[in-house]
């Protein structure tokens, strides 16, 4: 069983609920599990670093750390999910604040939004392979969201597409899970 029982502390239990393996961390950890890079099992896990969006940790067999992977460029977060696809890449969804125009929802003309966001990245090499953002296809008026009272300023972003997850489709396209939307979408690659 996996588990991070403080939040802090990615752990591993067994059926009789012994602790197999444990790290401590002082920082806030989430989204343990196991995936498969290069034909071996890794442990993944995200932990949020003091400064920055924070990182993917990948653990090999002997629980040692591998490899980090974090996103590209300026997000404010990444926590909602990482998948290694069947192509040994990192998949990651995350949020870029951004200033927009909300008058057509009811907002200010120069408000604020959490852009969602993903990439795909070389895991060894930390190369940015394909970037897709929200903002950039999908209208804000298509948002099932209402605007509250407060959201769309810089210090309380307009979170209106809510990217909670991504994954690599058999012909190479994405699907994009939106939460604020209630919708998977399809994105073609090539795009």
């Amino acid at each position: 069983m996996f588990s991070i029982p403080d939040g802090r502390s990615p752990a591993i239990y067994d059926q009789d609920g012994e602790l197999i393996w444990q790290e401590r961390r002082n920082v806030p950890t989430q989204n343990l599990r196991v995936q498969i890079f290069r034909g071996q099992d890794y442990l993944t896990y995200w932990t949020k670093e003091p400064f920055g969006p924070g990182r993917y940790a990948m653990l090999d067999s002997s629980y040692t750390e591998r490899f980090i992977v974090t996103p590209v460029g300026m997000v404010i977060d990444s926590l909602h999910d990482f998948t290694v696809t069947r192509h040994d890449t990192a998949l990651i969804a995350a949020h870029y604040k951004r200033r927009a125009d909300l008058s057509a929802i009811g907002g200010a003309v120069d408000g604020w939004i959490l852009d969602g966001i993903f990439q795909e990245i070389d895991i060894v090499t930390g190369t940015l392979l394909y970037e897709w953002r929200a903002a950039e296809h999908v209208p804000i008026p298509n948002t099932l969201k209402a605007l509250d009272n407060g959201e769309g300023t810089e210090d309380q972003p307009f979170d209106y597409f809510h990217l909670s997850g991504v994954d690599q489709g058999p012909s190479g396209d994405y699907l994009v899970s939106a939460g604020h939307m209630r919708s998977v979408m399809s994105v073609d690659a090539s795009t």
